[in-house]
């Protein structure tokens, strides 16, 4: 059943980070990323023992990658969206 739940949020949050990216704000889509780097420090520096600590990091930087790679591809479909916007409204001008 943990398996299950862990698979739901990760889905969820990877939607989410799908969405926020694709909004006109760049600044949303940062937020997940954003929030993983806080939660990785304040984890790491509190509960993580010292033996640990390379997998600890490891698995939460892969975490920050999937996640800006997500932002990253999101913002390029708002740039394309973007320009074919202005490219019909210059057709239309002319």
């Amino acid at each position: 059943m943990q398996i299950l739940i862990t698979i739901l949020v990760t889905i969820l949050g990877l939607a989410l980070q799908q969405f926020l990216s694709t909004r006109k704000n760049f600044i949303l889509g940062l937020i997940l990323p954003l929030f993983i780097v806080i939660g990785a420090v304040l984890f790491i520096m509190f509960k993580a023992e010292s033996g640990t600590l390379g997998k600890w990091i490891f698995r939460f930087s892969i975490l920050v990658v999937i996640n800006l790679s997500i932002y990253f591809e999101g913002r390029d479909k708002v740039k394309e969206k973007s320009k074919k916007e202005l490219e019909k409204m210059t057709i239309q001008d002319l």
